[in-house]
């Protein structure tokens, strides 16, 4: 448990997050290399499958804010959907699947807020990929802002 003194005197204790947190990581982790729920769901004829799939994460921030109150919590929760969703197109036989995960105008969001967005991402680009090679999938991504 964490105590927090505040400034009228008063103290809190709350639960220390970082367990909590680590199990969620590795479950999302689990998750990206077992091969439940690759079972097609749709039942849509696979001529009828789109090869290509694009995507624009958006709303997390707000989500967060209104279920948990953190925005950071909205990100992590948009990261596990993300990973779901890809598996589900994985099963269905998409071939192609875009995400757009991050515009410019994110980086004018408070400095926090960026350095958890970009954590989320470093933490799991090379479990992507090395769950891409084992699937025979192709991952790439994209850029514009090099030097950040």
């Amino acid at each position: 448990n964490i105590t927090t003194t505040n400034v009228n005197g008063s103290t809190t204790s709350q639960v220390d997050a970082i367990p909590v947190k680590q199990k969620q990581e590795d479950r999302v982790r689990q998750d990206l290399l077992s091969n439940r729920d690759l079972q097609r769901e749709s039942n849509v004829d696979m001529q009828s499958i789109p090869t290509h799939v694009a995507v624009i994460m958006d709303g997390n921030r707000r989500y967060g804010k209104m279920k948990y109150g953190s925005a950071q919590k909205g990100h992590w929760d948009g990261c596990n959907t993300l990973c779901e969703f890809a598996k589900w197109c994985v099963a269905e036989g998409i071939q192609i699947l875009t995400v757009y995960a991050f515009s410019t105008e994110n980086w004018n969001r408070s400095p926090e807020e960026v350095a958890t967005l970009m954590s989320l991402f470093a933490k799991y680009c090379e479990e992507l990929r090395l769950q891409a090679i084992q699937r025979n999938i192709r991952l790439c991504v994209l850029s514009t802002e090099t030097d950040r």
